[in-house]
């Protein structure tokens, strides 16, 4: 079988966590493949240059890393131009002409479990004799721009630094033999065999395309034959947590923003999810998190595991998560088993408190958007009464053309109000932002609503004497909908870049809700000004989508007739507001055209802007006077809670400090220290400033061993 270097970019997120795809290496493994596990980037490379690979494969955790993971496929090749690069995961199936990129040999799309294992058994090395016909060196100028080359990130730097083509190591022999391959499966009890599909290769100067249905995702029998995990991996790596799938697919699959097709339905028995658990267990594994898309798909299922774990103690040696729907929780019953199984955490995809935006997202069934607000809204105080933290992702924004800063506000001003009510608690929920709504690979919205797209370059192609970069749209965010949106965006941006903290850490505190609030206040000062009104005068009348000026009676013509009167060319209407933004057309000179043009309906409509605009700024000004009270409220307190814990602890430093001799004694004492701040950190957790403060205490405890006793 294959030597198989298996590559997830995972070390950056710094987590002590073992990613839910561990298991799939160890299939790989059971297979009769010699694979080395690696999460860096630089531990990767280095291995490739000290191993004679058949192949390295490349999995991709989401689409924002394709640019990341091309990158590192051409250094894999610069490194080892004989081995095979396999390409996989999340996202990859939308994107079929990665098989194009630099450096990519093999794309493999959708669920591998059952495909890799197969593909290797027919990949192997490249012979070292085969070096000039695998590296082919060019002298031609690439045809590309400074401003092209900025923007296209590593990969273009990397391209025009190798100034190669890299031909596929993948033999006629080997391809042949792809081609005829079967994968050998029992499914309701008949042996059938299946040929390989989704999967594109590289041989020679041909791409050849294996396409065909979803027929090879794993059943739940041969689902439960891979649920086997690399405990020598983990605990060489020194992680005391693990990810867990022990569930496909979700069985809502209906929202709007995300693209999840795999079949639901597929699950381990509970005897086999408990058996992992006792294993994890055995290997001094202390937090466990299931990632499946929602945990709880099937109550009867759900209400044995929780049950085999209390029974069998697991709950008292791991610490468990999980993510959830709302609409999941039918009951008190089940989270309260859920609580005494020691569950800590339930991560729950709430994404809105408004239900415009449910129904936008698609979240629960229409008509029901303000019951399934009300459930959301029940299950984080039913969570917190039985001691786990509810994480709630929320959605910030969407793109909207109209009340867009009130919609915002109006979002924050409901979690503001949970915040506060949660203060009785000992502990608080947990809020993640997801500022922008981002375009995830096969979402519905991708269909209908605009986007941003990042650029990645694939490869250098020849055009006559010279070499152009063949290059790849990924998107990546939807565009704002209007200028009064993307504002509050850039706004925001700015605001929380001071903090010098990163994203992911800042997004689920209060101050990220502070920033945001601030962000608004601003924007809303912009709102009703001349340039503000004249920004979404030209929206109204030159916009795309159902509330735009397009559909009221055909003023979408008098768009480009402003524009003659004013004087300027425009493609379309972010130009035109370019124009009001960079002063090179005044909202003045915008207003007498209107008035020039003796429309009425033109001059109703900017009439009905500024009534509407004052109305929109004096509601969210108020509103985010009210969030900040209401955060006041709780993290005032919070902040005295600290400081005094703080004073208090190092008193008791200072007192156990000329105990330090007696070290047994002096080790329990701070041991003790540390548990009491580790759980005070765990209950003010959404407060970064008192989290920090509390973190750099264990810090200086750690750093107390070392120093000499105090007199």
């Amino acid at each position: 079988m294959a030597k198989l270097a298996f590559y997830i970019s995972y070390d950056k997120y710094n987590r002590n966590e073992a990613p839910g795809i561990s298991a799939f290496v160890q299939l790989l493994r059971n297979s009769g493949n010699e694979v080395d596990f690696l999460t860096g980037e630089e531990e990767l490379l280095k291995k490739v240059r000290q191993e004679k690979y058949d192949c390295v494969a490349l999995s991709i955790l989401s689409s924002a890393e394709i640019r990341e993971l091309l990158a590192t496929a051409i250094k894999v090749k610069k490194e080892d131009p004989f081995v095979t690069t396999i390409i996989g995961g999340h996202g990859v199936d939308e994107y079929p002409d990665l098989i194009n990129a630099l450096g990519v040999d093999m794309l493999i799309e959708g669920e591998g479990e059952l495909v890799l294992p197969e593909v290797l058994r027919h990949i192997k090395r490249a012979s070292q004799t085969r070096k000039d016909w695998l590296v082919i060196p060019f002298d031609s100028e690439i045809d590309i721009s400074k401003e092209e080359r900025e923007f296209l990130g590593e990969g273009i730097d990397l391209i025009l630094q190798t100034k190669a083509f890299y031909k596929s190591p993948i033999s006629n022999e080997q391809a042949d033999a792809l081609k005829k391959s079967r994968i050998k499966r029992k499914i309701n009890g008949r042996v059938v065999h299946l040929p390989l599909k989704n999967v594109s290769f590289n041989t020679g100067d041909t791409t050849v395309r294996l396409e065909g249905g979803n027929d090879l995702y794993p059943t739940a029998k041969e689902f439960e034959k891979m649920a086997v995990y690399p405990w020598q991996d983990i605990k060489d790596r020194g992680w005391t947590g693990i990810s867990l799938y022990v569930q496909k697919g979700c069985n809502w699959g209906r929202c709007s923003y995300c693209g999840i097709i795999t079949p639901p339905g597929r699950r381990l028995p509970v005897h086999r999810v408990i058996e992992l658990l006792e294993e994890a267990a055995s290997h001094g594994i202390k937090t466990v998190t299931f990632d499946d898309d929602q945990f709880i798909q099937n109550t009867t299922w759900t209400q044995e595991l929780l049950d085999k774990i209390i029974k069998k103690g697991i709950n008292k040696k791991i610490a468990f998560g999980a993510m959830i729907r709302v609409d999941s929780i039918k009951d008190k019953d089940i989270l309260k088993k859920l609580g005494k199984a020691n569950f800590g955490r339930l991560q729950i995809g709430v994404e809105s408190f408004v239900p415009e935006k449910i129904r936008y997202f698609n979240k629960t069934i229409k008509g029901k958007e303000k019951e399934y607000i009300k459930k959301a809204e029940d299950l984080i105080y039913a969570c917190l009464e039985e001691g786990i933290v509810p994480g709630v992702f929320i959605i910030t924004s969407r793109p909207r053309k109209k009340n867009a800063i009130l919609e915002i506000s109006k979002e924050l001003l409901k979690i503001s109000r949970i915040i506060k009510k949660s203060a009785k608690y000992e502990i608080m929920p947990v809020f993640s932002f997801n500022d922008m709504l981002m375009a995830y690979p096969g979402a519905p919205l991708l269909k209908t609503e605009g986007y941003r797209k990042v650029l990645a370059p694939l490869r250098p192609v020849k055009d006559g004497s010279r070499i152009k970069i063949e290059k790849i749209e990924i998107p990546y965010a939807f565009k704002p909908g209007s200028m009064a949106l993307a504002n509050f965006i850039g706004t925001h941006l700015k605001i929380s870049r001071q903090r010098g903290v990163p994203g992911e850490v800042l997004n689920e505190t209060w101050e990220h809700i502070e920033d945001l609030t601030k962000a608004l206040e601003i924007c809303a000062g912009h709102l009703d000004t001349d340039i503000g009104t004249a920004l979404a005068f030209i929206e109204e009348i030159g916009g795309q989508g159902p509330d735009s000026a397009k559909s009221q009676g055909g003023l979408n013509h008098t768009f480009r007739d402003l524009a003659n009167r004013l004087g300027v060319e425009i493609q379309g209407r972010e130009q035109f507001q370019q124009l009001i933004i960079q002063r090179r057309v005044s909202p003045g000179e915008l207003k007498d055209a209107v008035n020039r043009s003796q429309n009425k309906e033109l001059k109703k409509i900017i009439a009905r802007l500024q009534k509407e605009l004052s109305k929109e700024k004096e509601a969210v000004t108020k509103t985010c006077a009210e969030i900040m009270d209401n955060l006041r409220v709780v993290s005032i307190p919070t902040h005295k809670r600290v400081q005094r814990y703080l004073s208090d602890t190092k008193e008791e430093l200072k007192e156990i400090s000329c105990e330090k001799e007696d070290r047994e004694l002096f080790l329990k004492k701070t041991g003790e220290i540390k548990k009491r701040t580790e759980k005070l950190i765990d209950q003010v957790y959404p407060f970064l400033a008192g989290r920090s403060a509390l973190e750099s205490l264990i810090e200086w405890v750690d750093e107390f061993f070392e120093q000499p006793v105090m007199s």
